[in-house]
């Protein structure tokens, strides 16, 4: 807590900001919040493909606990779904993706790509790679060391060139560019870039923007989401002193997935408000879908799944938060 002189600006400071998130929820979802149900709403957006899902729920934390948990990237996830997870070191290094073990289903499908045609995400000098033998086959184009080399690269590109190293994908018949399509999901609510300007700015020009005051790392992960396996990497930031000091936030900025996004962002702030701590989860995402849009009833359908699931993962991460913490904070800088 900052004191004196500074103690009004940090009040303010979180005041807004909750009172920007409450503003999106009605009357009737402030009486849940009191009572500690989760809440969850879907902001309306242009781009038929975009979905941005607002959630908040009260939580029994102290700040440090939420540092704790903002620094542990497993914990981000549920465990259920959960199947491997590694961190990246800054700079990348062949060996951070040893323990990487490629999902079956994804092996299989790898060895039916062709340039233009393939069930996982390629980027467009990775697709030139393809077709891929089998893990029955012989030769260094394996699946399993295909994907190692893939991350690997992904993760190098972007940590020296920041957006400009993601990749143009030409998997599809539509070609995607990810930095043009991150800088869109990266438009945030207007309240995020008024009470946290500089989780924006970090991630728009990092590594340019790399500060002593935010917590860089990296990390992949296989989890199984919806039907499919996604092998996806992940730059996170933590901000330990956002909206003045008090609060505590967490950007979560894919740069690659195999399956079903085109690009990603989670923001998780902990707000202490009037003796009481609130979780806040806002998720942009695009969907890589082969139609330029969803139809109304698949759209209708996805809204109701996404919303489902920003109330458990708010469940999830408050029962995670809840007591004190069990270490002194550490930093998860990796560079």
């Amino acid at each position: 807590m900052l004191l004196g002189g500074n103690a009004a600006p940090v009040a303010a400071a979180e005041r807004e900001l909750f009172s920007a998130v409450l503003g999106e929820f009605s009357a009737g979802d402030r009486q849940r919040l009191d009572r500690g149900d989760p809440l969850a709403r879907v902001i309306d957006t242009e781009d038929n493909l975009e979905i941005i899902v607002l959630g908040m729920v009260r939580v029994s934390a102290s700040r440090e606990r939420a540092l704790e948990v903002f620094r542990d990237p497993k914990g981000m996830r549920p465990a259920d779904a959960l199947r491997q997870l590694g961190r990246v070191s800054h700079p990348a290094r062949t060996d951070d993706f040893a323990p990487f073990v490629v999902d079956a289903d994804d092996a299989r499908d790898l060895g039916h790509c062709r340039f233009g045609k393939c069930e996982v995400r390629l980027p467009e000098n990775d697709a030139s790679a393809v077709p891929i033998v089998t893990e029955k086959g012989k030769g260094s184009n394996l699946p399993g060391d295909f994907m190692k080399r893939l991350l690997l690269t992904r993760a190098e590109q972007y940590q020296t060139r920041g957006n400009a190293g993601l990749p143009v994908y030409t998997d599809r018949p539509r070609s995607v560019h990810a930095a043009e399509v991150l800088g869109r999901v990266l438009r945030l609510p207007a309240w995020v870039d008024a009470q946290l300007p500089e989780v924006r700015t970090h991630l728009d020009a990092y590594p340019a923007a790399a500060s002593v005051e935010v917590e860089d790392f990296f990390y992949w992960m296989l989890e199984k989401r919806y039907r499919a396996p996604v092998t996806s990497l992940t730059h996170g930031a933590l901000f330990p002193s956002a909206c003045g000091g008090n609060c505590v936030a967490l950007a979560l900025k894919q740069l690659y997935a195999s399956h079903y996004f085109e690009a990603s962002l989670d923001l998780l702030v902990f707000i202490p408000y009037e003796g009481r701590a609130y979780l806040l989860y806002l998720n942009r995402s695009r969907a890589d879908n082969p139609r330029p849009h969803f139809y109304w009833f698949e759209r209708a359908l996805l809204e109701m799944m996404i919303k489902r699931m920003m109330r458990g993962d708010l469940t999830r991460l408050a029962t995670r938060m809840a007591g004190p913490a069990t270490s002194s904070p550490t930093s998860s800088r990796t560079h």
